[in-house]
């Protein structure tokens, strides 16, 4: 997935996302992406749901679920994402967890 990304591209978690600072660059956004995987077993799975282009925009649904590392407790969330994308590279990734917020992000309102 970060070969999509741009060389200085910009990820924006959601809002009250534990770990929810905005980052900058590829190697930033590994980073996180890794970190993500520390407390969870291998096998964390990603749904892909509704996708919609907007212009330069790209906004979709996704359902993550994973198993937690010492608990063995199973949890999912819904997440929406918006990417803009130049020159065929994602150059900014918002996620939200409010459908609306995205819609906004995505110039759908």
């Amino acid at each position: 997935m970060l070969e999509t990304f741009s060389d200085n591209a910009e990820f924006q978690p959601a809002p009250g996302f534990i770990e929810g600072e905005a980052l900058k660059g590829r190697e930033e956004i590994r980073a996180f992406f890794e970190r993500l995987h520390d407390s969870w077993r291998p096998g964390d799975t990603v749904a892909l749901g509704d996708l919609r282009e907007v212009g330069d925009k790209v906004m979709f649904s996704f359902r993550w679920r994973a198993t937690g590392d010492v608990s063995g407790i199973e949890t999912s969330s819904q997440w929406i994402a918006v990417d803009t994308f130049r020159d065929g590279l994602c150059v900014r990734m918002q996620i939200f967890s409010d459908r609306d917020d995205a819609r906004t992000a995505a110039g759908l309102d």
